[in-house]
């Protein structure tokens, strides 16, 4: 329940706003409320079905082989990446919003549910990393972390940085703070 239409409205100009940017979103479809009663609504924003994929934690669960694992760690951190150049803040960055499609020896990554999702251009390394470690968190809690490995996680990582160099050297330098934060995190679950 919501006070008012804001809430779908901003996501459908968020979610089209970064896709017509080159962010790897799904493509926007609807908005509707309902109201409830008063300044009550229920909501909800649709985007368009993206055929043949699954979200990255049935993906996991479904122990992919290496090489798909690998595949896929490569196209999510190209995918996080694309999504934070764009100007893309994701408030809830976890296993379950990512969907992974595989189509012969490729494999694609789409980046779901932003319905709190902002577009702040210029996001710092900082930003990103809270982003990126609120990932692997989410890996961590839902006991995947071991299926990806660490040549999953090497893999995203570059994927992610590409050739900038100065982006991997200023998130490398927020590792260890980012580890004692999920050591915090973890004695919760």
């Amino acid at each position: 329940v919501f006070l008012g239409m804001s809430r779908p409205l901003r996501e459908l100009r968020v979610t089209a706003e970064l896709r017509k940017a080159g962010a790897p979103v799904p493509r926007p479809a609807l908005a509707q409320g309902r109201r409830i009663a008063g300044p009550f609504w229920t909501l909800v924003m649709g985007t368009y079905l993206e055929p043949d994929a699954v979200d990255a934690l049935s993906f996991l669960e479904s122990e992919p082989d290496r090489s798909r694992l690998l595949r896929a760690a490569e196209a999510v951190g190209s995918a996080v990446r694309r999504f934070h150049d764009q100007g893309g803040r994701h408030s809830d960055l976890h296993v379950k919003n990512l969907l992974i499609r595989e189509r012969d020896d490729t494999t694609e990554c789409v980046i779901i549910d932003l319905d709190t999702a902002r577009i702040t251009p210029g996001l710092t390394p900082g930003e990103r990393m809270v982003q990126i470690m609120r990932l692997f968190r989410s890996l961590l809690k839902r006991d995947v972390l071991e299926g990806v490995g660490s040549r999953g996680c090497a893999r995203f990582f570059t994927a992610y940085c590409g050739d900038d160099r100065l982006l991997r050297r200023a998130l490398r330098r927020r590792v260890d703070r980012e580890l004692r934060k999920v050591a915090l995190h973890k004695l919760r679950y």
